[in-house]
């Protein structure tokens, strides 16, 4: 699993104005990850990579005050680079949690 986290200085528009931050993030498997390649969903809504980044997504906004952000939003980008199938489903958010934190300190 790689994880990278990037800070925007703006939230989506339904948020504007409420002095409060975001956090979202994208999860995508890259095709030679498991036994069977798998094969690029961009630009495709929907299915399990979508199903997993709003878990992602979701979870982490449980966890942080987002009124501590402010008016920022945490981008966290989620790729599996090696797999043998469910267990990096299942492992995927625990990654994750490090990210929000390194960039409301840093």
């Amino acid at each position: 699993m790689l994880c990278s986290a990037a800070v925007e200085e703006q939230v989506p528009s339904f948020l504007q104005g409420r002095n409060q931050g975001w956090v979202t993030s994208e999860y995508a498997m890259i095709p030679p990850s498991s036994p069977t390649r798998i094969p690029w969903n961009r630009g495709v809504s929907g299915g399990r990579q979508q199903e997993i980044s709003r878990l992602i997504g979701r979870g982490l906004r449980a966890a942080i005050d987002m009124k501590k952000l402010g008016e920022r939003q945490i981008m966290l980008d989620c790729t599996v680079l090696q797999t043998t199938a469910a267990p990096a489903r299942r492992a995927s958010p625990a990654p994750t949690w490090r990210w929000p934190w390194r960039c409301m300190t840093c």
